[in-house]
């Protein structure tokens, strides 16, 4: 088993398993510092690197990573990316594809990355054409984070076509901002080959920072196609923040 995450950020670390809209005053919060840290080795952030975000944050500076507007996307694509006849993925050849992190100048940064569940064989949902693999995409700031959890069916060769089965434990955590309007939702669940358009699944928000200063629509998104930058593959996106998986 292989894991991967994904953060995002505001004052008071909240977490939400709903489909609910939340909102917090990041301004009458305490600022956690404990937390901060946390996220930040999570990401083999280096002490002088902690230690410039904290007194930012503590002189109630914007961070680098939350002022940049990135769309990159991380993509996972191997020929040994398709399901074995136990409805394992070879995890091992991808390993090196699972994760990325943009680092700045001022020791923020942006980590995203996807995880991938494989059961021992046989106790996977396992079929003749493929099988049903669990991924979790999440994303990971100083001062927050998000992810959620996606069972997809990845098939075996062109002759039948992926979907998303179920999307689970949609989350965004914040230290320093505020959010609203958390959505979970399939957007597209089946891949449709003739168009090259793949399964789609996304967790969406709207975030503030604090005065204002950061006002953005935010999503995590994972994709599963035969098309995916000309081939076989995975994708996992963020806006504006970013990284792709294949």
């Amino acid at each position: 088993m292989k894991m991967i995450t994904v953060l995002l950020g505001a004052l008071l670390l909240i977490g939400i398993n709903d489909m609910d809209s939340i909102e917090v005053n990041a301004e009458e919060s305490n600022f956690n510092k404990a937390e901060v840290i946390k996220n930040m080795q999570a990401a083999d952030s280096s002490q002088e690197d902690i230690e410039k975000v904290l007194s930012k944050l503590e002189n109630g500076e914007v961070l680098d990573s939350e002022k940049q507007m990135h769309g990159e996307s991380m993509n996972l694509f191997n020929n040994e990316m398709k399901v074995s006849k136990y409805g394992v993925v070879n995890t091992n050849a991808l390993k090196d594809d699972l994760e990325k992190i943009i680092r700045y100048k001022d020791g923020s940064f942006v980590k995203v990355n996807v995880g991938i569940e494989n059961q021992e064989p046989g106790g996977m949902s396992i079929m003749a054409n493929g099988a049903v693999i669990k991924f979790t995409p999440s994303l990971v700031l100083p001062t927050a984070s998000a992810g959620f959890t996606a069972n997809i069916f990845i098939a075996n060769d062109t002759r039948s076509s992926n979907y998303i089965n179920r999307v689970t434990n949609g989350r965004v955590l914040t230290i320093l901002g505020t959010y609203e309007g958390k959505r979970l939702s399939i957007t597209r669940k089946n891949e449709i080959q003739r168009s090259k358009s793949p399964a789609q699944a996304q967790l969406s928000w709207k975030f503030r920072g604090i005065k204002d200063v950061v006002s953005q629509s935010q999503w995590l998104r994972i994709e599963a196609g035969h098309h995916i930058g000309g081939r076989y593959g995975v994708r996992v996106t963020s806006h504006p923040y970013g990284i792709t998986t294949q």
